[in-house]
């Protein structure tokens, strides 16, 4: 039996989630499962409300799957994104930590969407070698 190499096709953004919640962790000190918890201190309820966003508005996730995936129902993840630009303009704190989650979390997706082309890349140009290795030996055999 031949060996066949395949390219891998990745869930990105259960990955991006998984990014976002590492990162706003790292930077505003909330843990995922803080965010998905019950709490409603200041902290948690501020990261909860970027973290809602960033994934409805900038994934483009749906506001049901966001919901499930920090722990909420659909009306509240319509509640964070109806709010957002009232938040942003008239709330200091929610736009600094908004900026500075948002901002690290696409810069650091950028890299690592980079480094999977990169290795895409590789992977093909593997597939292309062995294709002409191939057609190479074929050519032989006639």
């Amino acid at each position: 039996m031949q060996n066949q190499e395949r390219l891998l096709t990745v869930d990105t953004t259960n990955t991006k989630v998984e990014l976002l919640f590492a990162i706003t962790e790292a930077l505003l000190g909330v843990s995922e499962q803080s965010i998905r918890g019950k709490l409603r201190d200041k902290d948690i309820a501020l990261a909860r409300n970027i973290i809602g966003y960033i994934i409805t508005v900038e994934l483009g996730v749906t506001v049901k799957d966001t919901g499930k995936l920090i722990n909420r129902d659909h009306a509240t993840i319509c509640y964070y994104t109806r709010n957002f630009d009232g938040n942003y303009k008239y709330y200091p704190d929610f736009r600094d930590q908004y900026t500075l989650v948002s901002e690290t979390f696409w810069s650091n997706c950028l890299v690592a969407e980079r480094y999977d082309i990169d290795l895409q890349v590789m992977s093909l140009q593997n597939l292309i070698d062995k294709l002409e290795e191939r057609k190479r030996s074929l050519i032989k055999i006639h």
